[in-house]
């Protein structure tokens, strides 16, 4: 028996995934009968990026970049973002083969490391629910009569307490909603001023307004963003409650195990080799003295 190495089989399966990358066929976005809201806000949020800066930054752009070649492997694609962002088809293509390959080899792997995961992230689920209504039960405790000091109290405790990511992702889902909401009342503005049905000056006013709440979502969603990496605790746990099969798949053997994204099929090897290194240690041992 030997040492389990990670980083040897991540390189065999990006090399896979260049060497035999899966067709996929798109849809455009606009196109699409079912609404895909997490692809519309990020053309929405670029948009405003690209308004409020004359040059982009790469970091910025490169972030958004990732996060759209990652969504877009659903097989929606979105004509404005691939020209704004430089994306190619293949490079699509290739994220989705690399996604597959990654789970083939995740779904491979011995029966009882995969049992291991499923118990994992039962526990780890439970943990995480945990977490997150002690944490919301601490940020909406009222000071009674008195809104400005409770309001004070959640702003200290957000910035002293990072946030499980359930909460996090709660939060991204909010501000997600809300940008998609206002920007189509946008829309619907402009389509009253078009046929006549309001004043410039109104449009101007209620389009000033809705703006100005379109960046402030955007913000606190930029912020949130940020939130993801400051509970690790939280993060280590998704790693296996990502992992775990839709309840009524979770009995079913050999077990099923979800790779949701390249980064999290990366970690789910590193768990692997930590559980195959020490269940095989003595084997292992015994191998390099021979």
């Amino acid at each position: 028996m030997e040492h389990f190495f990670k980083d040897p089989i991540v390189s065999e399966i990006e090399h896979q995934a260049e060497t035999n990358t899966l067709q996929l066929d798109f849809i455009n976005l606009e196109d699409s009968t079912s609404p895909f809201p997490a692809l519309l806000n990020e053309r929405i949020q670029w948009n405003y990026i690209k308004l409020t800066n004359k040059n982009v930054p790469y970091t910025v752009s490169n972030m958004v970049k990732h996060r759209v070649i990652r969504l877009m492997t659903a097989g929606v694609f979105d004509s404005q973002l691939a020209t704004d962002l430089n994306i190619a088809k293949e490079d699509i293509r290739f994220e989705y083969s690399k996604l597959h390959y990654m789970k083939e080899y995740i779904n491979g792997l011995p029966t009882e490391w995969k049992e291991h995961i499923i118990v994992k992230g039962k526990q780890e689920h439970i943990a995480e629910k945990n977490a997150t209504e002690e944490y919301y039960s601490n940020y909406n405790k009222k000071i009674p009569n008195n809104l400005i000091r409770t309001l004070q109290a959640q702003n200290k405790y957000y910035w002293s307490n990072p946030a499980p990511r359930y909460v996090v992702e709660d939060r991204l889902r909010m501000y997600t909603s809300k940008v998609i909401e206002k920007h189509r009342e946008k829309q619907i503005l402009a389509d009253e001023h078009n046929n006549g049905n309001i004043t410039l000056a109104e449009y101007n006013r209620k389009d000033k307004r809705l703006t100005l709440d379109i960046k402030t979502f955007l913000a606190k969603k930029k912020q949130t963003y940020k939130d993801i990496f400051k509970n690790a605790a939280s993060n280590k746990r998704m790693t296996y409650i990502r992992a775990l099969p839709p309840e009524n798949q979770q009995h079913i053997t050999p077990p099923i195990i979800v790779v949701t994204s390249w980064r999290h099929g990366k970690d789910l090897l590193s768990d692997y080799r930590n559980w195959h290194n020490e269940k095989y240690a003595k084997e292992i041992a015994e191998n390099k003295v021979i």
